[in-house]
C-alpha cells in the first residue's frame, strides 16, 4: 500500500496598491532558493503554496508609500502533519526608500536584493524567480539582520 503524503495549503499576502504594499514570500532552506507557489491568486492577492512537512522561512513587507514605511519581517515556518506553526525570528521597521534601495545596493545580501526585486508589480501579485544562494538560511538571516540594523542606523 503506497504511503499518502501530506500536504499544507499556505498562503502568503502578494499584492501592490497605490499607497500599500504587502509582499511575503517562502524560502526553503533546504534547497536554498524562493519557492515557486503553486497559485499565484491575484483576486485575493495572494501567493499559495502546497507545502511538504518540513521547515521554512517566510520573508514578509508591509510598506505604506505615503509615509516612507516600511515594517520587514522574517518568519520560520514549521509544516506538521496537517497544520503548520509560525514563530517571528526577526523585525524591523525603516523608511521604504531604504529598504528598495538595497535592490541596487551592491553590499545588501543577495536574497535580499532578489526579495525586493520580486515584489508586485501595481495591481498584480509577485512572481518568483527560482536563484539558488551558496549560504545556509542561518549565515542569509544574521546578513540581512546586520545590512538592516546598519542601514537603519545611519538612517
Amino acid at each position: 500500500m503506497a504511503e499518502q503524503r501530506i500536504i499544507v495549503e499556505y498562503s502568503v499576502e502578494s499584492k501592490h496598491l497605490t499607497n500599500t504594499i504587502e509582499h511575503g514570500l517562502l524560502f526553503s532552506p533546504y534547497k536554498r532558493r524562493f519557492i515557486r507557489p503553486s497559485l499565484r491568486d491575484k483576486s485575493r492577492s495572494k501567493l499559495v503554496y502546497k507545502l511538504l512537512p518540513g521547515n521554512y522561512i517566510e520573508f514578509k513587507l508591509f510598506a505604506n508609500r505615503s509615509s516612507d514605511y516600511a515594517h520587514f519581517s522574517i518568519l520560520s515556518v514549521r509544516v506538521n502533519d496537517e497544520n503548520y506553526e509560525v514563530k517571528s525570528i526577526y523585525d524591523i521597521e525603516l523608511s521604504l526608500t531604504v529598504f528598495r534601495n538595497a535592490e541596487h545596493d551592491q553590499n545588501a545580501p543577495p536574497v535580499l536584493r532578489d526579495f525586493i526585486k520580486m515584489m508586485p508589480a501595481y495591481h498584480s501579485v509577485a512572481y518568483v524567480e527560482m536563484n539558488e544562494y551558496n549560504e545556509d538560511i542561518n549565515s542569509i538571516i544574521e546578513s540581512i539582520k546586520k545590512y538592516l540594523t546598519e542601514k537603519t542606523i545611519s538612517e
